[in-house]
């Protein structure tokens, strides 16, 4: 439980200045340290609640965060997945090309030294 420092002398003291008698200022300095502890312990409960609250709220931005930044890598992925498989398509397309470039040249050279001779 919370513990509170609260003047009850010096309050009960001001209350028999300001005319109340001794049992009327006990009732009183009683009941004003009885409804601080009572102000303080529902502050610490609302506390308490908040805490859990806002750590509830965490995890679930993490979860949230967690999620977004899983769909975004696997987007990635996909991604360079696409552009690798374009890529290899395209070297083998140009190693196509070369290769029919290369076999055409050699036909060529052979077809003109056959005509030499």
């Amino acid at each position: 439980m919370a513990s509170i420092i609260l003047d009850t002398l010096k309050l009960h003291k001001r209350l028999i200045d300001a005319g109340f008698d001794e049992h009327q200022a006990q009732a009183l300095a009683e009941l004003q340290q009885e409804t601080a502890i009572a102000v303080l312990a529902g502050a610490e409960h609302e506390y308490h609640l908040d805490d859990l609250a806002l750590k509830r709220d965490l995890q679930q931005t993490e979860t949230v965060l967690n999620h977004e930044f899983n769909f975004k890598i696997d987007l990635l992925r996909a991604e360079l997945k696409k552009d690798l498989a374009e890529t290899k398509t395209d070297l083998v397309r140009w190693v196509v090309a070369v290769g029919l470039l290369q076999s055409t040249l050699i036909i060529g050279i052979l077809l003109k030294i056959a005509k030499l001779f």
